[in-house]
Protein backbone atom coordinates (compact mmCIF):
# COMPACT_ATOMS: atom_id res chain seq x y z
CA UNK A 1 0.00 0.00 0.00
CA UNK A 2 0.95 3.59 -0.81
CA UNK A 3 3.00 5.09 1.88
CA UNK A 4 2.03 9.01 2.04
CA UNK A 5 4.39 9.75 4.99
CA UNK A 6 7.78 10.98 3.37
CA UNK A 7 5.09 13.65 1.30
CA UNK A 8 3.41 14.64 3.80
CA UNK A 9 6.88 15.59 6.30
CA UNK A 10 8.15 17.19 2.95
CA UNK A 11 4.59 19.35 2.66
CA UNK A 12 3.94 20.06 6.06
CA UNK A 13 7.79 21.39 6.98
CA UNK A 14 7.90 23.50 4.38
CA UNK A 15 4.87 25.17 5.18
CA UNK A 16 5.53 25.38 8.40
CA UNK A 17 8.76 27.13 7.34
CA UNK A 18 6.99 29.33 4.92
CA UNK A 19 4.10 30.32 7.59
CA UNK A 20 7.07 31.45 10.28
CA UNK A 21 9.00 33.26 8.39
CA UNK A 22 5.87 34.98 7.24
CA UNK A 23 4.68 35.77 10.36
CA UNK A 24 8.34 36.94 11.37
CA UNK A 25 8.48 39.37 8.85
CA UNK A 26 5.13 40.54 9.90
CA UNK A 27 6.13 41.18 13.08
CA UNK A 28 9.38 43.03 12.06
CA UNK A 29 7.84 45.09 9.40
CA UNK A 30 4.97 46.40 12.40
CA UNK A 31 7.22 46.46 14.87
CA UNK A 32 10.47 48.02 13.73
CA UNK A 33 9.64 49.77 10.27
CA UNK A 34 6.22 51.11 11.09
CA UNK A 35 6.29 51.06 14.41
CA UNK A 36 2.64 50.68 14.69
CA UNK A 37 2.28 47.12 16.53
CA UNK A 38 -0.95 46.51 17.81
CA UNK A 39 -2.86 43.83 19.75
CA UNK A 40 -3.51 41.96 16.65
CA UNK A 41 0.28 41.93 16.19
CA UNK A 42 0.70 40.56 19.73
CA UNK A 43 -2.05 37.91 18.36
CA UNK A 44 -0.20 36.97 15.21
CA UNK A 45 3.02 36.77 17.38
CA UNK A 46 1.37 33.96 19.66
CA UNK A 47 0.92 32.22 16.66
CA UNK A 48 4.36 31.47 16.15
CA UNK A 49 3.55 29.41 19.66
CA UNK A 50 0.40 27.73 18.53
CA UNK A 51 1.79 26.82 15.02
CA UNK A 52 4.80 25.09 16.60
CA UNK A 53 1.99 23.32 18.43
CA UNK A 54 0.53 22.10 15.22
CA UNK A 55 3.43 20.95 13.91
CA UNK A 56 4.38 18.86 16.63
CA UNK A 57 0.85 17.16 16.58
CA UNK A 58 0.75 16.58 12.96
CA UNK A 59 4.87 15.27 13.62
CA UNK A 60 2.92 12.62 16.17
CA UNK A 61 0.26 11.95 14.18
CA UNK A 62 2.91 10.94 11.17
CA UNK A 63 5.02 9.19 13.55
CA UNK A 64 1.88 6.59 14.60
CA UNK A 65 0.82 5.74 11.13
CA UNK A 66 -0.96 8.76 9.63
CA UNK A 67 -0.07 8.75 5.96
CA UNK A 68 -0.93 4.81 6.18
CA UNK A 69 -3.67 2.97 4.93
CA UNK A 70 -5.84 1.92 7.90
CA UNK A 71 -5.83 -1.90 7.73
CA UNK A 72 -1.75 -1.42 6.91
CA UNK A 73 -1.74 0.20 10.85
CA UNK A 74 -3.89 -2.74 12.16
CA UNK A 75 -2.02 -5.42 10.41
CA UNK A 76 1.47 -4.48 11.24
CA UNK A 77 1.29 -2.31 14.09
CA UNK A 78 -1.87 -2.68 16.13
CA UNK A 79 -0.35 -0.94 18.96
CA UNK A 80 -0.41 2.41 16.65
CA UNK A 81 -4.13 2.27 16.88
CA UNK A 82 -4.25 3.89 20.27
CA UNK A 83 -1.87 6.42 19.73
CA UNK A 84 -3.13 7.53 16.26
CA UNK A 85 -6.65 8.03 17.62
CA UNK A 86 -5.31 9.95 20.66
CA UNK A 87 -3.68 12.21 18.37
CA UNK A 88 -6.85 12.38 16.06
CA UNK A 89 -8.25 13.84 19.18
CA UNK A 90 -5.78 16.03 20.22
CA UNK A 91 -6.19 17.54 16.74
CA UNK A 92 -9.60 17.66 16.91
CA UNK A 93 -9.25 19.83 19.93
CA UNK A 94 -6.39 21.70 18.44
CA UNK A 95 -7.52 22.53 15.15
CA UNK A 96 -10.19 24.34 16.39
CA UNK A 97 -8.17 26.35 18.47
CA UNK A 98 -5.99 27.17 15.62
CA UNK A 99 -8.87 28.31 13.52
CA UNK A 100 -10.20 30.52 16.29
CA UNK A 101 -6.71 32.35 17.11
CA UNK A 102 -6.47 32.76 12.97
CA UNK A 103 -9.75 34.45 12.85
CA UNK A 104 -9.43 36.66 15.80
CA UNK A 105 -6.08 38.10 14.09
CA UNK A 106 -8.43 38.87 11.33
CA UNK A 107 -11.25 40.09 14.12
CA UNK A 108 -8.69 42.12 15.93
CA UNK A 109 -6.50 43.90 13.00
CA UNK A 110 -10.29 45.13 12.06
CA UNK A 111 -10.78 47.60 14.70
CA UNK A 112 -7.81 49.18 13.05
CA UNK A 113 -10.35 50.20 10.10
CA UNK A 114 -13.27 52.20 11.50
CA UNK A 115 -14.22 53.62 14.86
CA UNK A 116 -17.79 54.01 14.13
CA UNK A 117 -19.85 52.75 16.64
CA UNK A 118 -22.01 50.71 13.92
CA UNK A 119 -18.92 48.80 12.62
CA UNK A 120 -17.62 48.43 16.11
CA UNK A 121 -21.16 46.94 17.43
CA UNK A 122 -20.98 44.56 14.21
CA UNK A 123 -17.53 43.44 14.78
CA UNK A 124 -18.08 42.93 18.57
CA UNK A 125 -20.78 40.77 17.41
CA UNK A 126 -18.70 38.88 15.05
CA UNK A 127 -16.11 38.10 18.11
CA UNK A 128 -18.93 36.97 20.11
CA UNK A 129 -20.52 34.59 17.56
CA UNK A 130 -16.87 33.38 16.88
CA UNK A 131 -15.84 32.57 20.54
CA UNK A 132 -19.66 30.94 21.17
CA UNK A 133 -19.41 28.30 18.15
CA UNK A 134 -15.88 27.76 19.26
CA UNK A 135 -17.00 26.64 22.70
CA UNK A 136 -19.94 24.45 20.93
CA UNK A 137 -17.43 22.53 18.50
CA UNK A 138 -15.74 22.15 21.53
CA UNK A 139 -18.65 20.64 23.79
CA UNK A 140 -19.11 18.88 20.52
CA UNK A 141 -16.00 17.16 20.90
CA UNK A 142 -15.98 16.66 24.36
CA UNK A 143 -18.91 14.95 24.66
CA UNK A 144 -18.76 12.75 21.62
CA UNK A 145 -17.71 9.69 23.32
CA UNK A 146 -19.28 9.15 26.61
CA UNK A 147 -16.64 8.50 28.03
CA UNK A 148 -14.13 10.13 25.75
CA UNK A 149 -11.69 7.50 26.10
CA UNK A 150 -14.00 5.11 24.53
CA UNK A 151 -13.14 7.34 21.30
CA UNK A 152 -9.53 6.27 20.88
CA UNK A 153 -10.24 2.62 22.70
CA UNK A 154 -13.33 1.46 22.00
CA UNK A 155 -12.31 -1.87 22.75
CA UNK A 156 -12.88 -1.42 26.66
CA UNK A 157 -15.93 -0.11 26.11
CA UNK A 158 -18.18 -1.96 23.78
CA UNK A 159 -21.52 -1.08 24.95
CA UNK A 160 -20.73 2.75 24.12
CA UNK A 161 -22.32 4.61 20.91
CA UNK A 162 -20.32 7.71 19.98
CA UNK A 163 -22.12 10.49 18.04
CA UNK A 164 -21.80 9.64 14.01
CA UNK A 165 -19.27 11.23 11.99
CA UNK A 166 -21.40 12.86 9.98
CA UNK A 167 -22.24 15.11 13.62
CA UNK A 168 -18.37 15.93 14.02
CA UNK A 169 -18.10 16.83 10.69
CA UNK A 170 -20.93 18.66 9.79
CA UNK A 171 -21.55 21.05 12.84
CA UNK A 172 -18.30 22.31 13.14
CA UNK A 173 -17.47 22.84 9.50
CA UNK A 174 -20.60 24.53 9.00
CA UNK A 175 -20.10 26.84 11.77
CA UNK A 176 -16.56 27.69 10.70
CA UNK A 177 -18.28 27.92 7.30
CA UNK A 178 -20.70 30.92 9.05
CA UNK A 179 -17.60 32.73 10.85
CA UNK A 180 -15.64 32.60 7.89
CA UNK A 181 -18.51 34.61 6.13
CA UNK A 182 -18.91 36.76 8.26
CA UNK A 183 -15.13 38.07 8.81
CA UNK A 184 -14.97 37.78 5.14
CA UNK A 185 -18.26 40.39 4.74
CA UNK A 186 -17.79 42.29 7.79
CA UNK A 187 -15.17 44.99 6.30
CA UNK A 188 -16.52 45.25 2.88
CA UNK A 189 -18.86 48.75 3.72
CA UNK A 190 -16.11 49.99 5.72
CA UNK A 191 -13.15 49.46 2.93
CA UNK A 192 -15.90 50.74 -0.08
CA UNK A 193 -16.55 54.33 1.89
CA UNK A 194 -12.89 55.11 1.53
CA UNK A 195 -11.80 58.05 -0.14
CA UNK A 196 -9.58 56.42 -2.64
CA UNK A 197 -9.99 55.25 -6.04
CA UNK A 198 -12.31 52.53 -7.15
CA UNK A 199 -8.74 50.82 -8.12
CA UNK A 200 -7.18 50.72 -4.93
CA UNK A 201 -10.26 50.38 -3.10
CA UNK A 202 -10.59 46.82 -5.18
CA UNK A 203 -7.13 46.16 -4.21
CA UNK A 204 -7.97 46.66 -0.84
CA UNK A 205 -10.75 43.93 -0.93
CA UNK A 206 -8.70 41.62 -2.64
Amino acid sequence: MQDLRPLSYAVISILYVLGTVTIAMRIYVRGFTMRAFGLDDWAMTAMLVFNSCQQALLYYFLQFGGGLHITQVMTEHPEWLPLLLKGLLAEEFWYIWMQFSVKMCFLLFYFRLSKASQFRMALWGVIGFHIATTVVIWLLYGLQCRPLAAFYDPASYPGVKCLSTDVTYFVPYSLNMTTDLLILFLPLPVVWNLKMTLKRRLAVLA
